[in-house]
């Protein structure tokens, strides 16, 4: 948690998944925002074929390997991707 008007006032808080980290923003108000060093995604038990993370590190849009491979397959241009386990500061469990 950070002080947006001062950037070394931070406070680590764990934030277990999206819910809570609605929860914890929506807490905050407008003095302070949530600031991510690591992230840790926890795919073992998600079904989801598309999310998108706001910011926090690596940002953008992540696709699961099946969306990935129907993208590829219908020839859908203008896009990259980059296996998640390749990004720094993203922890992966399958």
């Amino acid at each position: 948690m950070g002080d947006w008007d001062n950037s070394s006032v931070q406070k680590p808080v764990f934030v277990k998944d999206y819910k809570e980290s609605i929860f914890q923003k929506e807490s905050l108000g407008d003095e302070y925002m949530l600031l991510h060093k690591n992230v840790i995604l926890d795919l073992s038990k998600t079904n989801e074929d598309m999310f998108r993370f706001f910011n926090a590190p690596p940002g953008g849009c992540f696709v699961s390997e099946r969306l990935k491979n129907d993208i590829e397959e219908n020839g859908f241009t203008g896009m990259e991707f980059t296996e998640v386990s390749e990004l720094d500061r993203v922890n992966i469990i399958y």
